[in-house]
């Protein structure tokens, strides 16, 4: 199990379980630097990587899940992203994670932390749009 291999495994299993309620949603398997809203990317979190307490050969591998959706249309945007951060939905990312915390066998289980509340996200090239998001930290076991 490699970790490229994984956060591909992740971005298809949120393809797969939010696309079909939100037909124009960009999901990327790593950092998005130029995203086409609404969309999705995953990269690793702050604190990559630690010891599993559980059993000492196994490591945590810890991801953010990044939401970001229009600012040109506020109303559309926030009720989106609301749905995105709800607990329980077909537009819902906790909901989309949970469906295999394996993610097809690529680690031995996960969880997910989160929602973070609204955050604006700024154009690292300074020529695109603010864009709304939040955030979720998904927790992986790795063999």
């Amino acid at each position: 199990m490699s970790l490229n291999a994984l956060m591909a495994a992740v971005a298809t299993q949120l393809t797969q379980q939010l696309t079909p309620a939100i037909d124009v949603l960009q999901v990327t398997g790593q950092m998005n630097m130029n995203p086409t809203p609404p969309a999705i990317d995953l990269y690793p979190a702050e604190l990559f990587q630690e010891p599993d307490a559980y059993k000492a050969r196994n490591r945590r591998a810890l991801f953010t899940v990044r939401a970001r959706v229009a600012t040109a249309d506020v109303d559309y945007g926030q009720t989106l992203l609301l749905d995105m951060m709800d607990t329980a939905g077909v537009k819902s990312v906790t909901a989309a994670l949970a469906v295999d915390g394996s993610f097809n066998g690529n680690c031995q289980d996960s969880a997910v932390e989160g929602p973070t509340g609204f955050v604006f996200y700024t154009d690292p090239v300074g020529q695109g749009e603010t864009l709304l998001g939040c955030e979720w930290r998904l927790q992986t076991i790795l063999s």
